[in-house]
């Protein structure tokens, strides 16, 4: 289906929604500019469907459903969701919102300030030229399972930021202006030195790992874990996290 080639009066419609349903869809999007569109909105249900908005100008609703699901953006507000299966969801131009959900997915923020949530699995997200906001949170206190082990990538240190929800990262207390504390942080160079470490949030500079140290200076890591690893082309401090 493409919504270019629609041969339908469509000045007098603000919005399409198309449910895919069953089965493997494609719907692509282009320029709906001088239209009265305001928003498309693609359901896909179940199957690999594919929603490429790569020449869309207006804002997209992507929403993966089951399967393997590539959605892509672009140069509007994009709100992206992959649901079950392992996604590929690009962002495009547009402040963007990218959420993996369960599966290993793949996520790249595109140009714009975009938000990036992996969610279940073990998913690899890709900063782009904005400002990039990796959220972690899973609305439960923390469980590895629930997060997977990320791999970001692209992070650029000073610009993008790291935001963990503290009803996950429950030990956290963070700053008066919403930031992490800089006791709740520390640098290690093995990993063998995070759970001596009292600190709650635990950045291997040589590796990239992170970590969440649940029980600070006690043995182990309590019920924390490692849930990310950082590209290490960049460097990491604790004034690029943020606790929402």
């Amino acid at each position: 289906m493409n919504l270019g080639q629609f041969t339908l009066d469509v000045n007098d419609v603000e919005q399409f929604e198309i449910n895919g349903l069953k089965g493997d869809d494609t719907l692509t999007v282009n320029d709906l500019s001088g239209t009265d569109v305001q928003l498309v909105v693609f359901n896909g249900g179940d199957g690999n469907d594919l929603l490429d908005g790569t020449n869309a100008v207006l804002p997209l609703v992507g929403i993966g459903g089951k399967g393997n699901d590539t959605l892509i953006g672009g140069a509007g507000d994009d709100n992206l969701r992959g649901n079950a299966g392992n996604d590929s969801l690009v962002g495009g131009a547009g402040d963007d919102n990218l959420i993996g959900d369960a599966g290993n997915d793949t996520l790249i923020g595109g140009d714009g300030d975009d938000n990036l949530v992996g969610g279940d699995g073990n998913d690899v997200l890709i900063s782009g030229n904005g400002i990039t906001t990796f959220t972690f949170d899973t609305g439960t206190a923390f469980n590895s399972s629930d997060l997977g082990l990320d791999s970001i990538l692209n992070f650029i240190g000073g610009q993008d930021r790291i935001s963990l929800e503290q009803s996950t990262f429950t030990a956290l207390t963070g700053t008066s202006s919403g930031g992490l504390a800089s006791s709740e942080w520390a640098v290690v160079s093995d990993n063998s030195q995070v759970e001596s470490s009292g600190a709650l949030i635990v950045y291997n500079s040589n590796t990239g790992d992170l970590f969440y140290n649940q029980n600070g200076s006690a043995g182990g890591l309590g019920s924390g874990a490692q849930f990310a690893t950082i590209d290490t082309s960049t460097s990491v401090n604790f004034s690029d996290f943020e606790i929402v």
